[in-house]
């Protein structure tokens, strides 16, 4: 159906695959046929769409779908398995042969055959045939009701070992919506304005939407821009009637106050002469300094990576308490695939398109919010709620359930050494080497089961 929207057009929560029909999203223009992301916000007056699928059938709807299945576990698992289930065949096959021929030189006929007999019954796969897929669904299921969508179990053995957490700065460690504070733009020509604006409208940085959303203009007032581009680590610039406009990033740290305002001010230029200047605040998520403290605490460094200045970076990191040998600023997207790839077993966290070459090539990548599709096809794990301590209940949910798989291990070997070794020795007769088999499944489950209940109180 078509469905008309004002304000809020969709939650984060409403799993809707919509398409746009008619309207205008200041400052650019969204186009029919448009897609539209759950969490979007409508800057214009009105806007209609359509809506192209609902529920299950959207594109998180299927992923959570492949959740609650199981299908991720499957099609890591399977290979694992297979793979296992080969090696204890061989390895089973192998000992009974060689057993089978030295016990028939040196002892009876029927002895030999009893305790082959007893030995290759005893034998139990079932830890990595029935336990660990078990454990491995029920771990992906709970983290989902926790918040996060683990893609594949490479991510349990991957956190175990996890050293570092980077973390880019706009959007992630902070809320990345930047308020004007201070902007005199009334002593500013109508001309000059409006050059800004256009400029402003043509970037989807925090920045710029704060500046095309306080002097909101008719895309028909705007003049056309003869050329564009980036001033590397310094802000962006614009030719309008052969004027040039540059607006250079200046950070300022007059507010220390661990949740206020982090600073920055644009310096507007034209022709290389400064016309006027725009104070911007930023914050830092609620969050941050608790979830920083507690990656500390697990034995974890958090670590900054951005592409924005040294001075913004730095800023944000002596509020958090990061020291400056964990922080890296002005990163192009290469520099940061460059730095995950060099700092191994790491944790990188981004929030969209500019962090996904990032993300995938991090040891376990991290998205939160940004674009879904694009976070979703890079990343490891898709975090759905917006707190930022979700990463700490990541973790320690993931090294939990690597105990419960190492327990579960280490029982399974201890039994099939010391049940296979009676065995071979014979003080395990066939018929109770048939009731041992199930047994050991039961306590391997049992195992399983009581480490898989604590999951639940993993927080």
């Amino acid at each position: 159906d078509t469905i008309p929207f004002d304000g809020l057009c969709l939650t984060r929560t409403s799993y809707l695959d919509v398409s746009v029909l008619t309207g205008e999203n200041y400052p650019r223009e969204i186009k029919n046929g448009d897609q539209v992301f759950a969490g979007s916000r409508l800057e214009s007056d009105s806007l209609t769409m359509r809506v192209l699928n609902t529920g299950s059938d959207t594109r998180i709807g299927k992923i959570l779908k492949k959740v609650e299945d199981g299908s991720f576990v499957n099609k890591n698992l399977s290979a694992f398995t297979d793979n296992y289930s080969t090696i204890f065949t061989f390895t089973v096959a192998s000992v009974a042969i060689i057993s089978f021929l030295i016990f028939t030189y040196t002892l009876s006929f029927s002895q030999s055959l009893s305790r082959t007999i007893s030995f290759v019954l005893v034998s139990c796969p079932c830890a990595f045939i029935f336990v660990l897929p078990l454990t491995y669904s029920y771990s992906i299921k709970a983290g989902f009701k926790k918040g996060f969508i683990i893609k594949g179990i490479e991510f349990f053995d991957k956190v175990q070992k996890i050293k570092n957490i980077f973390f880019d700065k706009t959007g992630t460690l902070t809320n990345g919506r930047f308020r004007i504070l201070k902007w005199d733009f009334n002593s500013l020509s109508k001309r000059d304005l409006a050059a800004i604006v256009a400029i402003q409208s043509e970037s989807e940085h925090p920045i710029a939407k704060a500046i095309t959303g306080h002097i909101p203009m008719n895309k028909t007032d705007l003049p056309d821009i003869e050329e564009q581009g980036i001033i590397k680590h310094a802000g962006i610039f614009g030719t309008v009637d052969g004027d040039r406009y540059e607006f250079i990033n200046e950070p300022l740290n007059d507010i220390n106050d661990l949740n206020q305002f982090i600073l920055t001010r644009v310096n507007v230029l034209k022709n290389g002469n400064r016309i006027s200047e725009i104070l911007f605040g930023d914050t830092l998520r609620e969050d941050a300094k608790l979830t920083i403290n507690q990656i500390r605490s697990c034995n974890i460094k958090p670590k900054v990576i951005s592409g924005d200045r040294m001075e913004n970076v730095v800023n944000v990191a002596d509020k958090l308490g990061i020291p400056g040998a964990d922080i890296y600023y002005e990163q192009t997207p290469e520099d940061k695939i460059s730095v995950l790839g060099k700092e191994r077993h790491s944790v990188m966290v981004g929030d969209g398109l500019n962090d996904s070459g990032a993300l995938a090539g991090a040891d376990i990548g991290v998205a939160i919010q940004g674009s879904v599709g694009q976070s979703l096809k890079a990343s490891d794990i898709f975090l759905l709620r917006k707190q930022l301590m979700t990463i700490v209940d990541l973790v320690t949910h993931g090294k939990a359930t690597s105990a419960i798989i190492r327990n579960t291990v280490v029982a399974s070997v201890i039994y099939n050494i010391t049940a296979g070794s009676l065995a071979l020795m014979g003080f395990i007769s066939p018929l109770a080497a048939a009731v041992l088999m199930p047994s050991s499944s039961l306590l391997l489950l049992s195992i399983s089961y009581l480490g898989n209940k604590r999951l639940k109180g993993v927080d």
